[in-house]
């Protein structure tokens, strides 16, 4: 088939896995089967079972809604839903309209298409971000980047929350702590952004499991990077560690 996109809405950008839902708006051609028709920004589905077909003209419409990526196909007659979790681990379907006997025999097909577009977008994503992260994150340092209140809050509006905990902490413990995150959420996300609160405030940014940034704030004095490394080990007491994670691309979240 040849290369074409539909013009179908992106909604709701902001959210982790917009550029996912992008990705899956511009493979929709290719990746959906059933496709008898295509006009315009609509598309024509053609579903037979024994000696009946039916067939109705969609508008399609892909978005990020509760975290969940959404193929909306809005038809003349009917309408279908598949939605899944950005890893396409599960994708669930509903359909309106007639002749439902019909159509729901072909919703497995739909849901494993729309899962294997999710995954092979993912990948994609994948593939080009670790390429620009290597040719532009190389030896990359965010510290003072950290120091920022506009720019901590980007990577929050980009992100999961994924812990939010009060640890008691001895000194020279925080760190043996902070590996425990990385290691649970590190290899499901790319990027994760480490913030904690008490008796001194910190910030670390790690990318791909590897640290770019560190920034400490204690006893009225802001340490970046290997200073700050060295204030994190002298942390002791009642910390409030928060753990965010992103879905999007690293070098789309860290502009500075």
């Amino acid at each position: 088939m040849t290369s074409k996109t539909l013009s179908g809405n992106v909604r709701d950008a902001p959210k982790a896995g917009s550029g996912l839902a992008e990705c899956v708006r511009e493979k929709i051609l290719e990746g959906l089967p059933f496709i008898t028709g295509i006009r315009g920004g609509r598309i024509q589905l053609s579903l037979s079972r024994m000696l009946f077909r039916f067939r109705d003209w969609y508008t399609p419409n892909v978005k990020v809604e509760d975290d969940r990526i959404v193929l909306e196909l809005k038809g003349d007659r009917s309408s279908i839903v598949l939605a899944a979790p950005p890893d396409g681990s599960s994708v669930s379907s509903q359909y309106k309209g007639p002749r439902g006997w019909i159509l729901r025999k072909h919703l497995p097909t739909l849901e494993s298409a729309f899962q294997s577009l999710l995954q092979e977008c993912r990948k994609s994503m994948e593939e080009r971000s670790a390429t620009a992260i290597d040719s532009t994150m190389e030896g990359a340092d965010y510290s003072r980047h950290l120091a920022r209140v506009s720019f901590v809050s980007r990577i929050v509006l980009k992100s999961l929350m994924l812990a939010n905990d009060e640890v008691i902490v001895r000194k020279g413990g925080l760190l043996s702590v902070l590996e425990d995150y990385i290691k649970e959420y590190g290899t499901k996300y790319r990027l994760l952004y480490i913030s904690g609160t008490g008796p001194a405030t910190f910030r670390l940014l790690f990318v791909d499991g590897k640290p770019v940034g560190a920034f400490v704030h204690t006893d009225g004095r802001d340490y970046y990077g290997v200073e700050a490394d060295d204030k994190i080990n002298e942390i002791e007491g009642l910390v409030r560690i928060k753990v965010y994670g992103s879905l999007e691309p690293p070098e789309e979240v860290l502009v500075a």
